[in-house]
């Protein structure tokens, strides 16, 4: 608790500790609304969000906060944000809440240009920071312009737009508003490339999250599932994204939140145990508990298919012979594990559908059988290009379908996915 005094009657007010935390919290992240700024205390006081956007109000008229309003134009309302104002730097100063270089000058806080990007990149970042606390996960979290010396020190210049950092992993935002050419969306990821090899020991996450209309701006920014696609594509022609230290995920804004989380918790990329172990119970699935699905499935050495010399990167997680309760072989398929948004299973699945179609295997594959973990990803995931020689399906699905045909899907478009039946 510190009581604040101001102006010549002596009155003032009394901070909470939740109050001084989230001052401190503001002037790192510079800018938030009233709704992440409360979504940061609300696991530490019992006040109502109408109580505390009173409360935020009386602080700016107190100079502890200074206030902006956002006008949503036709959509007909609109939303504070704040920063941190004179006063109430000098109260975390004074009770010790910083360390390292101060910036006095916060009055340019207010000077963001693009203040849609700004926000929803604090969005992000905000709700991740609170479900890792949740779990009690650590998490740093850094404006890039003030804190990362040892990337913008290097002769190339990579400024995310903001920075999360575990034990073990350093991950650049990067929240995309489509005003950026595909060019410079590779030239970007090019840096990247170039900062894991001069950072070895560092493993190095880069995180497009596609602004849509999850949201609330005054611009319309829909879906985005094109936009998400054709950069997903894109970057597939960048040399080095495979490098083991470096990762690449892009998503819409609205998806974003769930995979980024799962990056924090080191639950993604999935690693190459996790991916055998699913690729196992995918198949067990289809052909020893489900009693429907007229097909078996045998495991084949995958030596047989590639040649010597080919990277192991590049390699399904497993080859099956696919033939009828009657043993008559149907085809081979490819299977290949895919994570929402993760651009090295995409890379995989573009090479090894090029192998298929172009005939280059050593032993002839057929097609790919592509398999997500759960139905939601598999529902939402952008592809971007459309893999005739693929078919599709997600774990979970397949788990509450045991006593019927299980569903799978084709590529209708680059962008989406319809009902098939596998034959």
């Amino acid at each position: 608790m510190y009581h604040f005094v101001t102006g010549e009657n002596r009155k003032g007010v009394v901070l909470q500790e939740y109050e001084l935390e989230l001052l401190t919290i503001l002037y790192h992240h510079k800018l938030l609304t009233t709704k992440q700024m409360y979504a940061f205390i609300i696991q530490k006081t019992d006040i109502t969000y109408i109580g505390f956007a009173n409360r935020v109000k009386k602080l700016a008229k107190l100079d502890i906060l200074v206030d902006h309003e956002y006008s949503l134009g036709q959509k007909g309302f609109r939303f504070k944000y704040y920063r941190i104002g004179a006063k109430g730097l000098e109260i975390i100063i004074d009770n010790q809440r910083l360390t390292g270089k101060i910036i006095r000058d916060i009055y340019r806080f207010s000077s963001v240009r693009n203040i849609d990007h700004f926000l929803s990149t604090q969005d992000l970042v905000v709700r991740t920071l609170i479900d890792a606390r949740g779990e009690q996960i650590e998490v740093q979290s850094l404006s890039p312009h003030e804190e990362v010396m040892d990337v913008t020190e290097q002769s190339f210049a990579i400024i995310p737009d903001w920075l999360l950092k575990t034990e073990t992993q350093t991950i650049y935002i990067e929240l995309d508003t489509g005003k950026e050419t595909n060019k410079v969306i590779k030239e970007k990821v090019e840096r990247y490339v170039e900062l894991s090899r001069d950072q070895p020991d560092t493993t190095h996450i880069v995180f497009f999250a596609i602004l849509d209309d999850s949201f609330s701006t005054r611009h319309s920014y829909g879906k985005r599932f094109k936009r998400v696609g054709n950069i997903k594509q894109a970057l597939l022609s960048v040399k080095g994204i495979n490098r083991s230290n470096l990762e690449i995920y892009v998503l819409p804004l609205f998806r974003a939140k769930e995979k980024l989380l799962e990056v924090v918790k080191g639950e993604s990329p999935h690693k190459e145990e996790k991916r055998q172990l699913d690729t196992e119970l995918a198949i067990h699935t289809l052909d020893k508990l489900n009693y429907v699905f007229p097909y078996m499935f045998e495991r084949q050495d995958i030596a047989r298919y590639y040649p010597d010399n080919l990277e192991r990167y590049y390699h399904v997680d497993a080859i099956y012979e696919v033939s009828t309760k009657g043993n008559t072989k149907l085809e081979t398929v490819g299977v290949l594990l895919l994570e929402e948004g993760h651009i090295k299973n995409l890379d995989r699945l573009d090479y090894n559908h090029y192998l298929v179609g172009a005939g280059r295997f050593k032993e002839k594959i057929d097609r790919l059988l592509v398999v997500y973990a759960n139905s939601l990803e598999m529902e939402e995931d952008v592809i971007g290009k459309q893999y005739h020689l693929c078919i599709i399906g997600s774990m979970e699905k397949w788990g509450y379908e045991l006593e019927e045909q299980p569903t799978f899907y084709r590529l209708s478009s680059p962008y989406k996915k319809e009902i098939t039946h596998y034959e």
